[in-house]
Formats: C-alpha cells, sequence, structure tokens
C-alpha cells in the first residue's frame, strides 16, 4: 500500500512570513527583534546624561587614565561598605584611553548585554526551540526593565554578563564535572562582587544548586577560577598595607533589617513576581510628562505596565505551583529535564532575593535585583511558548506586549532626566575633586 504524502503551500504569501509558521520564521523574527533591542540600548547609552554616580564612576576611570592609580574598590555604599575590587575601575577607565568622552564607556556594557544574550539563548533553545528564543528577545532583551538599567553609566548596567556566565556555566555543569564550566562558575562571582553587592543572591543560587545536587562542581576549575579572580583584589591589599582605605560610611540600617521588619523582605517577594515582566510604574512617574497634558497617557501605561506583572504572577503561578502544593505534583510531567533543571535555577533565585532582603542593612530597590532578571524570564517564556501564536487572539497579545515595551523605551528616553540632557556641563564639575574629568564633556 503507497501513501501519497502532499505537501501544500500556504494558501496566503502573508502566513508565510507570519513568526508562527516554522522555525525558519522565528529565526527570522528573532533577528529583527534582536537588532531593535539592540539600536534602541544603544540610542539611551549615545543620550545618557550624569549625575552623582556617574561622576564618581569616570572620576575613577580617569584616575587609571591620566594617572596610572588603580584603586581597591570603587564605590563607598549608603548602606556602609563598598565594592571590593578593581575591575569596575578598569571597565570604565578601557574606553576612555582610546576616546575621552564621558558616554564612551557606554561601550563595555552593550558589549556585556550582546554576551550575555548569546550565553543564554543556546539553553532557551534547548528547552523551548526557535520559538522560545523569538519570546525571549521580547521579556528579556527587549525588557524596558532591562534597557533602562543598562543605558546610563551605573554598576546595574555591567551586571547582566556575569550573571548569564553563572546560569550559563550552572547549566552546563547540571549532568557532569567540567574544570571549564566550574571555573567560569565561580570567576563568575568574583566579576559580580567587583560590581555589585547584588552578587549575594547568585551566590546563594549556587549554594541552593550544590545542596539539592543540581550541579556537579570540579575542584580543580574552582581553584582556577578563585585564583584567577583573587587577582583582582591585589590592589586593595596594597590599598590595605598603605592604609589608603576610605574612612567607612556609617550604614543607615543594621544586617538582619528583613527579618525584624515585614517590608523589606515582602518587597523582596514582590520583587522576584515582578522582574517576570516590566514593573516601569515609578520610571514614567520621572519623566516629565507626568505633569501636563500627557499625564493620562503615562497612567495608561502605567497600568499596562501593572497588568504585565499580573501576567508575570499568573506566569509564576503556572511555573512554580508543583513545588508548592503536591496537589499539582502531576506537572512535573510536562516539563522536559532541562525545564526541570531551570525550575530549580528558579527556585535557588527565589531564595536568593528573599534571603538578601533579609540581611541586607537597607530595603532593596529594584535596581538591585536586576542580577535575577534573566531566571525571572523563564516563567513568561514557559507561559507564552505554550501559546499557539498562529491563533489571532496569542498572537495579538505577544505584539502588543512588545508595542508596550518599545513604547515605553521611547517615553523614558525623551522624558527622563537621566536621557537628553543639554547642559554644557553637569552640576558640580567645577568641584577641585571633578575637574580632572571636565576634558571628558568637551565635546558636548
Amino acid at each position: 500500500m503507497q501513501i501519497l504524502i502532499v505537501q501544500t503551500k500556504p494558501k496566503y504569501k502573508s502566513e508565510m512570513n507570519t513568526p508562527g509558521h516554522g522555525s525558519l520564521n522565528y529565526r527570522n523574527a528573532t533577528i529583527i527583534l534582536f537588532s531593535i533591542g539592540l539600536a534602541l540600548q544603544v540610542m539611551l547609552s549615545l543620550s545618557y546624561w550624569v549625575g552623582q554616580d556617574q561622576i564618581h564612576l569616570l572620576n575613577l576611570g580617569m584616575k587609571l587614565v591620566d594617572n596610572g592609580e588603580i584603586s581597591g574598590f570603587s564605590k563607598i555604599k549608603s548602606a556602609g561598605g563598598s565594592n571590593l575590587g578593581s575591575l569596575m575601575q578598569m571597565l570604565v577607565a578601557a574606553p576612555l584611553f582610546f576616546f575621552k568622552n564621558f558616554r564612551s564607556p557606554m561601550i563595555i556594557p552593550i558589549i556585556f548585554s550582546v554576551f550575555s544574550y548569546f550565553l543564554v539563548l543556546p539553553i532557551i533553545r534547548d528547552n523551548f526551540k526557535d520559538k522560545g528564543v523569538f519570546i525571549f528577545t521580547i521579556i528579556f532583551w527587549l525588557s524596558p526593565t532591562r534597557l533602562f538599567n543598562t543605558g546610563f553609566l551605573w554598576e546595574p548596567a555591567y551586571i547582566f554578563l556575569p550573571a548569564a556566565l553563572h546560569l550559563y556555566s550552572a547549566y552546563n555543569m547540571k549532568d557532569e564535572k567540567s574544570i571549564l564550566y566550574s571555573f567560569l562558575h565561580i570567576f563568575s562571582l568574583f566579576v559580580a562582587l567587583q560590581i555589585h553587592n547584588s552578587v549575594l543572591i547568585l551566590f546563594l543560587i549556587s549554594v541552593y544548586l550544590l545542596i539539592s545536587k543540581k550541579i556537579k562542581v570540579d575542584i580543580k576549575g574552582i581553584l582556577i577560577g578563585s585564583f584567577i579572580g583573587l587577582l583582582f583584589f591585589i590592589p586593595l591589599l596594597t590599598d590595605i598595607i598603605n592604609n589608603n582605605l576610605p574612612e567607612p560610611v556609617a550604614s543607615s540600617g543594621y544586617l538582619g533589617k528583613g527579618l525584624v521588619q515585614v517590608l523589606p523582605l515582602l518587597k523582596g517577594f514582590l520583587y522576584f513576581v515582578k522582574l517576570s515582566a516590566f514593573d516601569m510604574v515609578r520610571a514614567l512617574k520621572e519623566t516629565v510628562f507626568w505633569e501636563g497634558p500627557y499625564k493620562w497617557i503615562m497612567m495608561l501605561f502605567q497600568l499596562l505596565s501593572i497588568l504585565a506583572v499580573i501576567i508575570g504572577i499568573y506566569a509564576n503561578y503556572k511555573f512554580y505551583r508543583a513545588n508548592i502544593l503536591k496537589r499539582w505534583k502531576s506537572d512535573y510531567d510536562t516539563f522536559t529535564s532541562g525545564q526541570l533543571w531551570l525550575k530549580s535555577y528558579g527556585v535557588g533565585t527565589f531564595w536568593g532575593i528573599l534571603i538578601s532582603s533579609a540581611l541586607s542593612p537597607i530595603t532593596l530597590q529594584g535596581w538591585m535585583v536586576v542580577i535575577a532578571l534573566l531566571p525571572a524570564s523563564i516563567p513568561m517564556i514557559y507561559l507564552i511558548n505554550k501559546l499557539d501564536l498562529q491563533k489571532f487572539k496569542p498572537r495579538l497579545f505577544i505584539y502588543s506586549y512588545l508595542l508596550v515595551e518599545i513604547a515605553i523605551v521611547f517615553i523614558l528616553f525623551f522624558g527622563q532626566s537621566k536621557f537628553n540632557r543639554h547642559e554644557q556641563y553637569p552640576v558640580n564639575i567645577d568641584e577641585p575633586r571633578n575637574k580632572n574629568i571636565k576634558v571628558l564633556f568637551n565635546k558636548i
């Protein structure tokens, strides 16, 4: 008996171009969306203005460029303590060696962002196919949260690469020991430690994965990574020996504040579920459009932002509900082994944020947890990946989500004081401690 297989062409040419029709079209759509996200980040980076944080980092970079001074620390924190290590200074200074302009250091966050995307991309493709990569590009790469935090010079702009390296290396350690991936894993922690204190979240994820036996560690890789990571702390040791450390700043809180007060712990939990989707309510309120005839438009986008967060909360419920109550234990049957591992990484992220909220001397703010944006995006990717995007309503939802994201980025670009400013010099540029960076503003 012969079976005749007839391959039919799409009835309409437009059907061939929809992202829902075949893997190749998902890839084409992903390339377009990636290019849009990259263009938006470059646009923000070329337009950012400076404040206290930016002046501090530019001063730090110019000390290395002009005087060859390497500092053992980068920034004194309001909660007490500082970012230790010399890496942050090197990251800011490197572009300044070639082009002395206050916006030139932004090339490093752009490069870091691109690398973070492509590090995680094979993990997403492995577990959610090309359709999942298409959704990942919308949920993570085009997220206003990511674009806003990488659009101007401050520590969170650099944090996505070590966060991606941490996830990438851990995922490749789930089945067997590896010197390379163990090295990359511990090295990602040393890099993140020198950028922002939210490295504690990544460290706690690693602890959780070890305890739950979700990763296999090679001791040689850990030792090599630790040795190379510690090299960045030699200037700190020199500063300690020469007594060049700054006067300690009194903390505005105390260790374990979140265990005594309810709000910090509650905010930590809310940040975990809110990160799944963009939450730009506060950022929109800080734009020039908030006061005036456009206020109702800002309120509309705030409502859309809240709606996105509600969807994100629902995505977390669907993704983790089997981890909460045994009545949904059958959900595990719908996950692949890789997706189950990503669930474990997400659970580690939850405990990492919650414990960090409990221990932090100050109440965590949104930019302090963007290090967890990658794993927080997984539930939304999982939820939307189950939708049939060839149907009108799911396709309308994902395209509406995309358009709202891009619209919010443009609102922030034109309305936030952090962008599009044209003063000749920033405030306090003529203070004695800031005069060494005045040359960076000559070409405004």
